[in-house]
């Protein structure tokens, strides 16, 4: 109709309340209320990385994904084998296997497999000379927990013909028949009544020389067989096979 004028509603402003906050109460107003100091460091420019931080983060992304699990591996392997390295590192230096006696062991004792047992040292407490391969005879005393080295083990010499359990003494040669190494003897010491007595049974005799013959007897015999010996009160007694 012509003059006639419509009126159309005005439009009013609705604000939905913001998604997981609490709806404000009918009536309240926020003038006067502090905001929020969250709200206040998410406005503004976004957060800037150092630029040698975003250099690197740059190049990173620039790299394809193989390369950088290529890098990521490597990293993970520097790292274990820096940690493997400080732990064997040590004031003493990296651990070494060594064999040492699992028991007391004599001279001229024949080592076996279970005579000595693999131990970790420490490389820089390792004694000189220290042998890896358990094989020969003892030629020097082997106390239990001690390092087997060669200055141990009978290369050569009398020690090495000794019978396990035996010890060598000396006899000088004028007291001594003609004998030859191998052979085996009584030994009879004299007392200052001129009494005999036997000293050792079954002695074998290891070597002869224009000096010493050296007989194998049991290590609590030979103290008196040694005195015998040094004031020539000592007779061999040969022992048929």
């Amino acid at each position: 109709m012509q003059g006639c004028t419509c009126h159309q509603p005005s439009r009013v402003a609705v604000h939905s309340p913001r998604v997981g906050m609490p709806a404000r109460p009918a009536g309240c107003s926020t003038v006067g209320m502090p905001r929020p100091a969250l709200l206040d460091r998410l406005d503004g420019s976004p957060f800037a990385l150092p630029r040698s931080l975003d250099r690197c983060s740059e190049l990173w992304w620039s790299r394809s994904p193989r390369q950088r699990f290529a890098i990521v591996v490597a990293l993970v392997i520097l790292t274990v084998a820096g940690g493997i390295s400080h732990v064997a590192a040590t004031p003493y230096g990296p651990p070494a296997t060594v064999l040492v006696a699992a028991q007391d062991l004599g001279v001229g004792h024949e080592l076996g497999p279970t005579d000595v047992r693999p131990t970790s040292w420490p490389e820089g407490l390792i004694p000189d000379g220290a042998v890896t391969d358990a094989a020969g005879r003892l030629g020097a005393p082997l106390p239990a927990g001690s390092v087997l080295t060669d200055r141990h083990l009978a290369h050569d010499g009398i020690a090495a013909l000794l019978p396990a359990g035996t010890v060598a003494v000396p006899l000088p040669v004028e007291a001594i028949p003609a004998i030859e190494p191998g052979q085996w003897v009584d030994l009879i010491g004299r007392d200052v009544q001129g009494a005999g007595g036997v000293l050792a049974r079954d002695a074998q005799v290891l070597s002869t020389d224009t000096v010493d013959v050296w007989v194998a007897v049991q290590r609590d015999q030979a103290p008196d067989v040694a005195a015998a010996a040094t004031t020539g009160t000592i007779t061999v007694v040969v022992v048929g096979p």
